[in-house]
């Protein structure tokens, strides 16, 4: 692998290292602390981003000028562009995040295959590693790949779904903590299906 690539992958494998020892993202410049899990656990996941999910009418279509998604009217925004094209929403006080990230490929012959063997290799090299499942799927109607894994040290229970195209690597990440994982899938699932590639 060239080594253009290889900082591509290891500024990849961060970004996940970031959310398996945080859960969540925070607002460059934002001082605001994460709220500690004894307060996450009393939260009452909201009608427009917890057990209800929400209708497509009360969803609001985000678009980065790269990719378009809907997101629950609810759901707090947040942009970081530092490492890579990175957009997050999420329900405040962080009981769930969802991330999009597109990352420009220094290698134009990575493909899904060379992307997920590598990339799959670096996370479960983390030590607050482990796997739930993991398989083939679609995204925005490309060839993609998901694993689902918790990080036992902050009980929190992440999906990540990514594909390849045209030199980028698309990637979404879906982090919960645990108690809340299930309350906020079905959300994170039609936020996730309406993921278009410009």
């Amino acid at each position: 692998m060239k080594r253009f690539t290889m900082w591509t992958v290891l500024a990849a494998v961060a970004l996940v290292i970031v959310v398996l020892t945080a859960g969540c993202t925070s607002n460059t410049g934002n001082t605001a602390q994460s709220p500690p899990p004894s307060a996450i656990a009393s939260i009452t996941p909201s009608a427009g981003g917890g057990g209800t999910t929400p209708s497509v009418s009360s969803m609001i279509t985000y678009d980065s000028g790269n990719f378009t998604m809907l997101y629950p009217s609810d759901w707090k925004k947040l942009t970081n562009s530092s490492i890579a094209e990175i957009d997050s929403f999420y329900v405040y006080p962080m009981a769930a995040s969802l991330s999009l990230h597109a990352m420009f490929l220094s290698d134009s012959n990575t493909t899904l295959l060379s992307w997920t063997s590598t990339f799959v290799e670096g996370i479960e090299n983390y030590s607050n590693y482990t796997k739930i499942s993991e398989g083939d799927t679609t995204l925005a109607g490309y060839p993609a790949h998901k694993i689902v894994y918790t990080n036992p040290s902050n009980n929190w229970t992440t999906t990540e779904i990514w594909t390849v195209k045209e030199g980028k690597v698309y990637t979404i990440i879906y982090s919960a903590y645990a108690k809340y994982y299930d309350a906020y899938s079905d959300t994170a699932q039609k936020m996730i299906d309406s993921f278009q590639i410009k």
